[in-house]
């Protein structure tokens, strides 16, 4: 959509494992991502995304991460390198544990 750029994902997901068939696990993820080319070789990013492996426990496994980045294209798609500042939420202890992600990525 011109400078925009738009993703979204969801899933979902209902097994029994193999434990005695005991207890069945329900899970749930999605995230949604925006971007935004600021010029031709840089673009801006936001991204929320949250998964749930086990619907039923309330643990630290649940995510809520928010992202904010900068990709920079140096070569087109096949060349470019990356800056995320992720902010991580547990869902029951507060730790600080939040990440900075750089990258190059080389396609070939």
């Amino acid at each position: 959509l011109g400078n925009l750029s738009l993703k979204a994902e969801y899933l979902w997901a209902e097994f029994t494992p193999y434990l005695g068939g005991k207890r069945h696990i329900r899970a749930y993820g999605y995230y949604l991502q925006g971007g935004w080319y600021l010029t031709p070789k840089l673009q801006a990013l936001a991204q929320y995304q949250a998964f749930d492996p086990d619907m039923d426990v309330r643990n630290n496994s649940d995510i809520r991460w928010t992202a904010l980045g900068l990709n920079y294209y140096i070569d087109g798609y096949s060349l470019r390198t990356q800056a995320n500042y992720i902010f991580k939420r547990e869902r029951t202890n507060s730790v600080r544990d939040d990440a900075l992600l750089v990258s190059v990525q080389l396609l070939f």
